[in-house]
């Protein structure tokens, strides 16, 4: 863990890596946003899924490949 970001969650150092990595170059703000959309819309499925008890079906258009797109070392 980095000293300078103790104190903070998990999602907030995410954050501050990916922010940094972006400042960097070493990153593509691009597909960060692309992957951000997809696990807000699979985060709201699956609550939605939960209170309905029954499952969702995402459908995913084409678009950046966020799959393979994003490695840790770009946040680190």
């Amino acid at each position: 863990m980095d000293t300078e970001l103790f104190g903070l969650t998990y999602e907030e150092v995410w954050n501050v890596r990916a922010a940094f990595a972006l400042l960097q170059g070493r990153a593509s703000a691009k597909v960060w946003k692309a992957a951000w959309a997809k696990a807000t819309k699979a985060a709201a499925l699956a609550f939605a899924a939960d209170k309905s008890k029954a499952a969702k079906t995402i459908a995913v258009k084409k678009g950046l490949d966020t799959n393979q797109s994003i490695k840790v070392s770009e946040v680190r």
